[in-house]
């Protein structure tokens, strides 16, 4: 995984856990995993506001939750409810990608396209 590491820090898909860490074997929560999705499809600003009660809305992933509600990457664990701290399951990791290819979206040439 390390190439695939340096490729997403270099194109600022992700800064890691820490400025000199990634963790790689830790859990990744599904904000972190979202926010993956909304960085490789060049941050593209949500047009909608965030419907889930549960995002902190001026946290990190905020626009990335937003966004992936709005577009159809997700539909949260229920109609008002994201559960961003929550793990993300390979079923939702699975889902989530298979969304993300149904749409079409494309993965940017770098993180400020």
């Amino acid at each position: 995984y390390t190439e695939a590491v340096r490729w997403m820090v270099e194109l600022q898909h992700t800064s890691g856990t820490s400025p000199s860490t990634f963790s790689p074997n830790d859990d990744l929560t599904r904000e972190q995993f979202v926010t993956f999705l909304w960085r490789l499809a060049g941050r593209p600003p949500p047009l909608e506001p965030l419907p889930f009660n549960d995002v902190n809305p001026d946290g990190f992933s905020a626009d990335a939750i937003a966004w992936a509600a709005e577009v159809g990457v997700t539909t949260g664990t229920s109609a008002t409810t994201f559960s961003p701290s929550d793990t993300a399951t390979r079923g939702q990791a699975a889902a989530f990608i298979h969304r993300y290819d149904r749409l079409g979206i494309q993965v940017a040439d770098s993180a400020h396209d």
